[in-house]
Protein backbone atom coordinates (compact mmCIF):
# COMPACT_ATOMS: atom_id res chain seq x y z
CA UNK A 1 0.00 0.00 0.00
CA UNK A 2 1.59 3.30 -1.06
CA UNK A 3 2.13 6.30 1.21
CA UNK A 4 -0.30 8.49 -0.66
CA UNK A 5 -3.17 6.06 -0.06
CA UNK A 6 -2.25 5.71 3.61
CA UNK A 7 -2.32 9.50 3.98
CA UNK A 8 -5.84 9.65 2.57
CA UNK A 9 -7.03 6.96 5.01
CA UNK A 10 -5.41 8.78 7.92
CA UNK A 11 -6.97 12.13 6.93
CA UNK A 12 -10.40 10.52 6.62
CA UNK A 13 -10.10 8.97 10.07
CA UNK A 14 -9.11 12.29 11.63
CA UNK A 15 -12.00 14.06 9.86
CA UNK A 16 -14.48 11.47 11.11
CA UNK A 17 -13.19 11.87 14.66
CA UNK A 18 -13.46 15.67 14.37
CA UNK A 19 -17.02 15.52 13.10
CA UNK A 20 -17.97 13.13 15.85
CA UNK A 21 -16.42 15.40 18.42
CA UNK A 22 -18.30 18.44 17.06
CA UNK A 23 -21.59 16.57 17.09
CA UNK A 24 -21.12 15.64 20.73
CA UNK A 25 -20.36 19.28 21.59
CA UNK A 26 -23.48 20.51 19.71
CA UNK A 27 -25.66 17.91 21.41
CA UNK A 28 -24.43 19.24 24.75
CA UNK A 29 -25.65 22.77 23.88
CA UNK A 30 -28.89 22.07 21.97
CA UNK A 31 -31.31 19.36 23.00
CA UNK A 32 -33.02 19.56 19.56
CA UNK A 33 -31.70 19.56 16.03
CA UNK A 34 -32.01 22.71 13.88
CA UNK A 35 -35.21 21.62 12.16
CA UNK A 36 -36.93 20.87 15.46
CA UNK A 37 -35.82 24.19 16.96
CA UNK A 38 -37.18 26.04 13.91
CA UNK A 39 -40.53 24.26 14.15
CA UNK A 40 -40.75 25.14 17.84
CA UNK A 41 -40.00 28.82 17.11
CA UNK A 42 -42.58 28.98 14.31
CA UNK A 43 -45.22 27.44 16.54
CA UNK A 44 -44.39 29.89 19.33
CA UNK A 45 -44.63 32.90 17.00
CA UNK A 46 -47.97 31.68 15.71
CA UNK A 47 -49.25 31.43 19.27
CA UNK A 48 -48.09 35.01 19.94
CA UNK A 49 -49.79 36.44 16.84
CA UNK A 50 -53.09 34.64 17.36
CA UNK A 51 -53.37 35.54 21.06
CA UNK A 52 -54.76 39.14 21.15
CA UNK A 53 -58.55 39.14 20.99
CA UNK A 54 -58.62 42.43 19.04
CA UNK A 55 -55.62 41.68 16.86
CA UNK A 56 -52.54 43.76 16.07
CA UNK A 57 -51.74 47.16 14.58
CA UNK A 58 -48.90 46.99 12.06
CA UNK A 59 -46.88 50.17 11.45
CA UNK A 60 -45.82 49.51 7.88
CA UNK A 61 -43.35 51.28 5.59
CA UNK A 62 -43.05 50.24 1.97
CA UNK A 63 -40.18 52.69 1.46
CA UNK A 64 -38.56 55.65 3.17
CA UNK A 65 -39.76 57.89 0.32
CA UNK A 66 -43.43 57.90 1.32
CA UNK A 67 -45.49 57.95 4.49
CA UNK A 68 -46.08 54.87 6.57
CA UNK A 69 -49.43 53.05 6.72
CA UNK A 70 -51.30 51.39 9.58
CA UNK A 71 -52.82 47.95 9.01
CA UNK A 72 -54.97 46.19 11.58
CA UNK A 73 -54.59 42.40 11.53
CA UNK A 74 -56.37 39.51 13.23
CA UNK A 75 -54.50 36.23 12.81
CA UNK A 76 -56.34 32.92 13.06
CA UNK A 77 -54.74 29.58 13.88
CA UNK A 78 -56.23 28.14 10.69
CA UNK A 79 -53.85 30.30 8.63
CA UNK A 80 -56.22 33.12 7.72
CA UNK A 81 -55.65 36.77 8.52
CA UNK A 82 -58.22 39.57 8.40
CA UNK A 83 -56.56 42.86 7.39
CA UNK A 84 -58.07 46.33 7.66
CA UNK A 85 -56.78 49.61 6.23
CA UNK A 86 -57.84 53.23 6.17
CA UNK A 87 -55.75 55.41 3.87
CA UNK A 88 -55.83 57.32 0.62
CA UNK A 89 -56.09 54.05 -1.32
CA UNK A 90 -59.30 53.15 0.51
CA UNK A 91 -60.70 56.69 0.06
CA UNK A 92 -59.87 57.25 3.75
CA UNK A 93 -62.60 54.82 4.79
CA UNK A 94 -61.94 51.59 6.63
CA UNK A 95 -61.88 48.51 4.41
CA UNK A 96 -61.27 44.86 5.32
CA UNK A 97 -60.20 41.76 3.45
CA UNK A 98 -59.28 38.23 4.55
CA UNK A 99 -56.35 36.34 3.07
CA UNK A 100 -53.74 33.78 4.15
CA UNK A 101 -50.51 33.91 6.13
CA UNK A 102 -47.88 31.36 7.09
CA UNK A 103 -44.74 31.01 9.17
CA UNK A 104 -41.91 29.38 7.24
CA UNK A 105 -38.27 28.57 7.95
CA UNK A 106 -35.98 30.36 5.51
CA UNK A 107 -32.62 31.37 6.96
CA UNK A 108 -34.64 32.17 10.05
CA UNK A 109 -38.35 32.35 10.93
CA UNK A 110 -40.31 34.26 8.28
CA UNK A 111 -43.87 35.57 8.37
CA UNK A 112 -45.28 35.53 4.84
CA UNK A 113 -48.61 36.86 3.66
CA UNK A 114 -48.84 34.21 1.00
CA UNK A 115 -52.15 34.92 -0.73
CA UNK A 116 -52.99 38.20 -2.40
CA UNK A 117 -54.72 40.82 -0.28
CA UNK A 118 -55.85 43.93 -2.17
CA UNK A 119 -55.31 46.19 0.84
CA UNK A 120 -51.87 44.94 1.82
CA UNK A 121 -50.16 43.58 -1.29
CA UNK A 122 -50.76 46.73 -3.35
CA UNK A 123 -47.64 48.07 -1.58
CA UNK A 124 -45.43 45.20 -2.70
CA UNK A 125 -46.63 44.51 -6.26
CA UNK A 126 -45.16 46.35 -9.29
CA UNK A 127 -48.39 48.05 -10.30
CA UNK A 128 -49.00 51.65 -11.27
CA UNK A 129 -49.21 54.24 -8.50
CA UNK A 130 -51.75 56.99 -9.08
CA UNK A 131 -51.85 56.10 -12.74
CA UNK A 132 -48.07 56.22 -13.18
CA UNK A 133 -46.05 53.04 -13.65
CA UNK A 134 -42.44 53.01 -12.49
CA UNK A 135 -41.91 49.28 -12.82
CA UNK A 136 -41.74 48.63 -9.07
CA UNK A 137 -44.88 50.22 -7.62
CA UNK A 138 -44.42 51.14 -3.97
CA UNK A 139 -41.60 48.61 -3.71
CA UNK A 140 -42.55 47.22 -0.29
CA UNK A 141 -42.31 43.80 1.37
CA UNK A 142 -44.90 41.11 2.05
CA UNK A 143 -42.51 38.63 3.71
CA UNK A 144 -40.81 39.50 6.98
CA UNK A 145 -38.08 37.98 9.11
CA UNK A 146 -39.22 37.76 12.73
CA UNK A 147 -36.58 39.58 14.79
CA UNK A 148 -38.37 39.13 18.12
CA UNK A 149 -41.91 38.60 19.34
CA UNK A 150 -43.69 38.95 22.64
CA UNK A 151 -47.16 39.72 23.92
CA UNK A 152 -46.25 43.44 23.93
CA UNK A 153 -44.79 43.83 20.43
CA UNK A 154 -43.46 42.06 17.38
CA UNK A 155 -40.45 43.36 15.48
CA UNK A 156 -40.17 42.37 11.82
CA UNK A 157 -37.66 43.09 9.10
CA UNK A 158 -38.67 43.13 5.46
CA UNK A 159 -37.06 40.17 3.69
CA UNK A 160 -36.46 41.99 0.40
CA UNK A 161 -36.26 45.72 1.12
CA UNK A 162 -35.27 45.43 4.77
CA UNK A 163 -37.27 48.15 6.54
CA UNK A 164 -38.19 47.49 10.15
CA UNK A 165 -41.89 47.04 10.86
CA UNK A 166 -43.61 46.82 14.24
CA UNK A 167 -46.82 45.22 15.44
CA UNK A 168 -48.53 46.28 18.66
CA UNK A 169 -51.54 44.55 20.25
CA UNK A 170 -54.82 46.44 19.96
CA UNK A 171 -56.37 46.90 23.42
CA UNK A 172 -58.96 44.25 24.14
CA UNK A 173 -62.48 45.40 23.40
CA UNK A 174 -61.37 48.16 21.02
CA UNK A 175 -63.20 48.08 17.71
CA UNK A 176 -61.11 48.63 14.59
CA UNK A 177 -63.21 51.64 13.62
CA UNK A 178 -62.46 53.17 17.03
CA UNK A 179 -58.75 52.43 16.70
CA UNK A 180 -58.51 54.21 13.35
CA UNK A 181 -60.55 57.10 14.74
CA UNK A 182 -58.14 57.35 17.67
CA UNK A 183 -55.21 57.58 15.25
CA UNK A 184 -57.04 60.32 13.34
CA UNK A 185 -57.55 62.24 16.59
CA UNK A 186 -53.88 61.92 17.54
CA UNK A 187 -52.89 63.03 14.05
CA UNK A 188 -55.14 66.11 14.16
CA UNK A 189 -53.74 67.14 17.55
CA UNK A 190 -50.17 66.97 16.22
CA UNK A 191 -50.28 68.05 12.60
CA UNK A 192 -52.71 70.59 11.19
CA UNK A 193 -52.68 71.03 7.40
CA UNK A 194 -53.60 74.67 8.06
CA UNK A 195 -50.25 75.39 9.74
CA UNK A 196 -47.27 75.34 7.39
CA UNK A 197 -44.34 74.58 9.68
CA UNK A 198 -43.14 72.97 12.89
CA UNK A 199 -39.75 72.89 14.61
CA UNK A 200 -37.46 69.98 15.36
CA UNK A 201 -35.39 70.99 18.40
CA UNK A 202 -32.50 68.55 18.79
CA UNK A 203 -30.71 67.49 21.95
CA UNK A 204 -27.45 69.06 20.71
CA UNK A 205 -29.01 72.49 20.23
CA UNK A 206 -29.75 72.38 16.50
CA UNK A 207 -33.10 73.42 15.14
CA UNK A 208 -34.77 72.42 11.88
CA UNK A 209 -37.90 73.85 10.31
CA UNK A 210 -40.33 71.05 9.45
CA UNK A 211 -42.69 71.32 6.50
CA UNK A 212 -45.52 69.10 5.21
CA UNK A 213 -45.96 67.35 8.56
CA UNK A 214 -49.63 66.64 7.89
CA UNK A 215 -48.61 64.49 4.87
CA UNK A 216 -46.33 62.39 7.11
CA UNK A 217 -43.54 62.80 4.53
CA UNK A 218 -41.71 65.63 6.22
CA UNK A 219 -39.24 68.15 4.82
CA UNK A 220 -36.46 69.62 6.98
CA UNK A 221 -34.42 72.79 6.57
CA UNK A 222 -31.79 73.91 9.11
CA UNK A 223 -32.86 77.05 10.95
CA UNK A 224 -31.65 79.93 8.79
CA UNK A 225 -30.59 77.52 6.02
CA UNK A 226 -31.28 77.47 2.30
CA UNK A 227 -34.49 75.63 1.40
CA UNK A 228 -33.28 74.90 -2.14
CA UNK A 229 -29.93 73.29 -1.34
CA UNK A 230 -30.36 72.09 2.25
CA UNK A 231 -33.77 70.41 2.34
CA UNK A 232 -33.86 66.80 3.47
CA UNK A 233 -36.83 64.45 3.84
CA UNK A 234 -38.06 61.70 6.15
CA UNK A 235 -41.06 59.39 6.04
CA UNK A 236 -43.09 58.88 9.18
CA UNK A 237 -46.22 57.33 10.62
CA UNK A 238 -48.70 58.31 13.34
CA UNK A 239 -48.60 55.76 16.15
CA UNK A 240 -50.88 54.97 19.07
CA UNK A 241 -48.83 57.33 21.27
CA UNK A 242 -47.13 59.75 18.90
CA UNK A 243 -45.03 59.59 15.76
CA UNK A 244 -42.19 57.48 14.34
CA UNK A 245 -39.86 57.88 11.39
CA UNK A 246 -39.21 54.96 9.05
CA UNK A 247 -35.53 55.11 10.00
CA UNK A 248 -33.56 57.45 12.27
CA UNK A 249 -33.41 61.01 10.98
CA UNK A 250 -29.92 62.49 11.33
CA UNK A 251 -30.12 65.89 9.64
CA UNK A 252 -27.46 67.19 7.29
CA UNK A 253 -24.40 66.45 9.43
CA UNK A 254 -25.43 63.27 11.33
CA UNK A 255 -24.65 64.86 14.70
CA UNK A 256 -27.95 63.66 16.15
CA UNK A 257 -30.33 60.77 15.63
CA UNK A 258 -34.08 60.80 16.27
CA UNK A 259 -36.77 58.31 15.32
CA UNK A 260 -39.60 57.77 17.81
CA UNK A 261 -41.58 60.58 19.45
CA UNK A 262 -44.26 60.30 22.14
CA UNK A 263 -46.90 63.00 22.59
CA UNK A 264 -46.70 64.76 25.97
CA UNK A 265 -49.58 66.15 28.02
CA UNK A 266 -48.85 69.67 26.74
CA UNK A 267 -49.06 68.44 23.13
CA UNK A 268 -45.37 68.54 22.28
CA UNK A 269 -43.58 65.48 20.90
CA UNK A 270 -40.65 64.16 22.93
CA UNK A 271 -38.04 61.87 21.37
CA UNK A 272 -37.70 58.63 23.32
CA UNK A 273 -34.34 57.86 21.70
CA UNK A 274 -32.49 60.64 23.54
CA UNK A 275 -35.17 61.90 25.94
CA UNK A 276 -34.45 65.52 24.94
CA UNK A 277 -35.24 66.30 21.31
CA UNK A 278 -38.71 67.71 20.69
CA UNK A 279 -41.09 68.68 17.90
CA UNK A 280 -43.01 71.87 18.63
CA UNK A 281 -44.88 74.64 16.86
CA UNK A 282 -43.03 77.89 16.08
CA UNK A 283 -43.45 80.80 18.48
CA UNK A 284 -46.98 82.13 18.39
CA UNK A 285 -46.06 85.64 17.29
CA UNK A 286 -44.20 84.27 14.27
CA UNK A 287 -47.30 82.28 13.32
CA UNK A 288 -49.47 85.39 13.59
CA UNK A 289 -47.30 87.23 11.04
CA UNK A 290 -46.80 84.29 8.67
CA UNK A 291 -47.64 85.80 5.31
CA UNK A 292 -49.59 82.80 4.06
CA UNK A 293 -51.97 82.59 7.03
CA UNK A 294 -55.20 84.42 7.88
CA UNK A 295 -56.48 84.54 11.48
CA UNK A 296 -60.19 85.15 11.95
CA UNK A 297 -61.58 86.79 15.09
CA UNK A 298 -64.18 84.52 16.70
CA UNK A 299 -67.06 86.72 18.00
CA UNK A 300 -68.23 84.19 20.59
CA UNK A 301 -64.85 84.37 22.38
CA UNK A 302 -64.65 88.14 22.93
CA UNK A 303 -64.03 89.41 26.46
CA UNK A 304 -64.23 92.78 28.19
CA UNK A 305 -64.40 95.91 26.03
CA UNK A 306 -64.06 93.86 22.85
CA UNK A 307 -67.62 92.55 23.22
CA UNK A 308 -69.23 95.98 22.80
CA UNK A 309 -66.64 97.23 20.29
CA UNK A 310 -67.26 94.31 17.94
CA UNK A 311 -71.06 94.35 18.36
CA UNK A 312 -71.12 98.06 17.62
CA UNK A 313 -69.33 97.39 14.32
CA UNK A 314 -71.97 94.80 13.42
CA UNK A 315 -74.82 97.15 14.34
CA UNK A 316 -73.22 100.13 12.60
CA UNK A 317 -72.75 98.23 9.35
CA UNK A 318 -76.36 97.09 9.41
CA UNK A 319 -77.59 100.64 10.05
CA UNK A 320 -75.35 102.40 7.51
CA UNK A 321 -75.20 99.80 4.73
CA UNK A 322 -78.27 97.63 5.42
CA UNK A 323 -75.97 94.61 5.39
CA UNK A 324 -75.11 91.64 7.60
CA UNK A 325 -71.55 91.86 8.93
CA UNK A 326 -69.69 88.58 8.45
CA UNK A 327 -66.14 88.53 9.87
CA UNK A 328 -62.79 90.19 10.68
CA UNK A 329 -59.37 88.70 9.95
CA UNK A 330 -55.79 89.59 10.85
CA UNK A 331 -53.58 88.79 7.86
CA UNK A 332 -50.96 89.92 5.37
CA UNK A 333 -51.94 91.37 2.00
CA UNK A 334 -49.47 90.39 -0.68
CA UNK A 335 -50.83 92.94 -3.17
CA UNK A 336 -50.37 96.00 -0.98
CA UNK A 337 -47.57 94.40 1.07
CA UNK A 338 -49.31 95.45 4.28
CA UNK A 339 -50.54 93.66 7.36
CA UNK A 340 -54.21 94.39 7.71
CA UNK A 341 -57.48 93.88 9.46
CA UNK A 342 -59.64 92.55 6.65
CA UNK A 343 -63.40 92.54 7.12
CA UNK A 344 -66.38 91.24 5.14
CA UNK A 345 -69.59 93.23 5.37
CA UNK A 346 -72.35 91.81 3.20
CA UNK A 347 -70.95 91.91 -0.32
CA UNK A 348 -68.23 94.41 0.63
CA UNK A 349 -64.68 93.45 1.56
CA UNK A 350 -62.57 96.15 3.19
CA UNK A 351 -59.00 96.43 4.46
CA UNK A 352 -57.57 98.56 7.28
CA UNK A 353 -53.77 98.59 7.21
CA UNK A 354 -51.95 97.96 10.49
CA UNK A 355 -48.38 97.94 11.71
CA UNK A 356 -47.21 94.86 13.60
CA UNK A 357 -44.45 94.48 16.20
CA UNK A 358 -43.47 91.03 17.56
CA UNK A 359 -41.20 90.01 20.41
CA UNK A 360 -39.83 86.74 19.03
CA UNK A 361 -41.83 84.59 21.44
CA UNK A 362 -45.43 85.28 22.49
CA UNK A 363 -45.96 89.05 22.36
CA UNK A 364 -47.52 91.20 19.64
CA UNK A 365 -48.73 94.79 19.28
CA UNK A 366 -50.44 96.78 16.53
CA UNK A 367 -50.54 100.35 15.26
CA UNK A 368 -53.09 102.02 13.01
CA UNK A 369 -52.72 105.24 10.96
CA UNK A 370 -56.26 105.55 9.58
CA UNK A 371 -55.20 103.93 6.31
CA UNK A 372 -56.71 101.19 4.20
CA UNK A 373 -58.10 100.38 0.78
CA UNK A 374 -61.05 102.33 -0.62
CA UNK A 375 -63.71 100.12 1.02
CA UNK A 376 -61.84 100.23 4.28
CA UNK A 377 -61.72 104.03 4.28
CA UNK A 378 -65.42 104.31 3.37
CA UNK A 379 -66.42 102.04 6.26
CA UNK A 380 -64.11 103.91 8.61
CA UNK A 381 -65.90 107.14 7.68
CA UNK A 382 -69.50 105.89 7.70
CA UNK A 383 -69.32 103.52 10.71
CA UNK A 384 -67.79 105.27 13.73
CA UNK A 385 -67.53 101.92 15.56
CA UNK A 386 -64.68 100.88 13.24
CA UNK A 387 -62.53 103.70 14.60
CA UNK A 388 -63.45 102.70 18.16
CA UNK A 389 -62.55 99.07 17.50
CA UNK A 390 -59.19 99.97 15.94
CA UNK A 391 -58.39 102.31 18.83
CA UNK A 392 -59.07 99.49 21.29
CA UNK A 393 -57.06 96.99 19.23
CA UNK A 394 -54.00 99.25 19.17
CA UNK A 395 -54.26 100.56 22.73
CA UNK A 396 -52.19 97.76 24.23
CA UNK A 397 -49.77 94.99 23.48
CA UNK A 398 -50.97 91.39 23.79
CA UNK A 399 -49.74 88.17 25.32
CA UNK A 400 -50.48 85.20 23.08
CA UNK A 401 -51.46 81.73 24.28
CA UNK A 402 -52.86 78.53 22.78
CA UNK A 403 -54.31 75.31 24.11
CA UNK A 404 -52.03 73.26 21.83
CA UNK A 405 -48.29 73.80 21.74
CA UNK A 406 -47.85 71.80 18.55
CA UNK A 407 -51.01 72.60 16.55
CA UNK A 408 -52.09 76.08 17.75
CA UNK A 409 -54.94 76.62 15.32
CA UNK A 410 -56.68 78.86 17.88
CA UNK A 411 -54.74 81.63 19.63
CA UNK A 412 -55.84 83.86 22.49
CA UNK A 413 -54.92 87.56 22.61
CA UNK A 414 -54.90 88.93 26.18
CA UNK A 415 -54.38 92.66 26.65
CA UNK A 416 -51.28 93.51 28.66
CA UNK A 417 -53.03 96.66 29.93
CA UNK A 418 -56.23 94.93 31.04
CA UNK A 419 -56.48 91.14 31.18
CA UNK A 420 -60.28 91.37 31.02
CA UNK A 421 -59.93 92.47 27.41
CA UNK A 422 -59.23 89.52 25.16
CA UNK A 423 -60.24 87.79 21.96
CA UNK A 424 -59.46 84.56 20.10
CA UNK A 425 -58.49 84.02 16.48
CA UNK A 426 -58.79 80.83 14.41
CA UNK A 427 -56.47 80.02 11.53
CA UNK A 428 -58.30 79.80 8.21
Amino acid sequence: MNKKFLSVIFFGAVLAMSLGSCKNEIDDVFDQDAAARMNTALSTYKDVLTAPSSGWAMEYFATDAEQGYTFLMKFDKNGSVNIAAKNTYTSNKMAQETSLYQFIGDDGPVLTFNSYNNLFHRFSTPEAIDGKSNGVGHGGDYEFIVMNASADSVKLQGKKVGYTQYLYPIPSGTSWEDYFNQLDTIDAKMFSPKLPTLWLNTANGKRYTIGNASTHYLSFVPDGGDAISQTTYAAGIVTHDGFRFCKPYQGLDSTFKVQKFVQQTDGTLLCTDDGKSTITAPYLDSLLVTKTLAWQIEPSTLGGDFVKAYNDVVTGCNTSFKTVFQYMQLRYDGASKNYELLFKNGKYTGKLYIGVTTSGTDKVSYTFADDGDNNGKVHLTRVAAFKTFMTLLTSSGYTLSATSTIAPTRVKFTSDANSSNYFYVDVQ
